[in-house]
């Protein structure tokens, strides 16, 4: 008997170790953290509330742009690898119309490229671009663009 207990014992040892594995690496990966949840909500707010302060036109040139998850919207780019969001805006040559003033720039922390080239953006660069500290990418050429403000090295 003492025989068959430490023969069950030796089975059932590596038995747990591979299920405690595999239900940690289950629900670390599988949920998404709730800062994760929170950047990715902010960004959408971000997006939307400019999205609706463009032109009727370019709103329609949007239209992906409904669900809760900006990662899956056109000229939006996730890392959806890390919790870092959104690290490229690239909406060159929509034909947007529109101001810059709305989109709130510090929702975008881990944002390493903004391209809106060749639109027809309007009025002038706000001074919360210059809050983008992990931009290393900016093209805001072809627009009707006017002033600088504080821009990231």
């Amino acid at each position: 008997m003492a025989l068959l207990k430490k023969h069950l014992s030796c089975l059932l040892w590596p038995l747990f170790i591979i299920i405690s594995i595999f239900t940690i690496t289950f629900f670390t990966t599988a949920a998404p953290s709730a800062t994760n949840t929170d950047k990715g909500t902010a960004e959408a707010a971000a997006l939307l509330t400019w999205k609706a302060s463009l032109s009727n036109h370019s709103q329609s040139l949007l239209s992906s742009w409904i669900r809760s998850s900006p990662c899956n919207w056109n000229g939006i780019f996730c890392d959806n690898t890390s919790s870092a969001g959104v690290y490229k805006i690239d909406l060159g040559s929509l034909g947007l119309s529109g101001t810059l003033d709305k989109l709130n720039f510090s929702s975008f922390p881990s944002l390493l490229n903004l391209t809106l080239r060749n639109n027809l953006l309007y009025g002038s660069i706000p001074s919360q671009i210059g809050g983008l500290s992990q931009l290393t990418y900016l093209d805001l050429s072809y627009n009707r663009l006017s002033g600088v403000g504080v821009l990231p090295p």
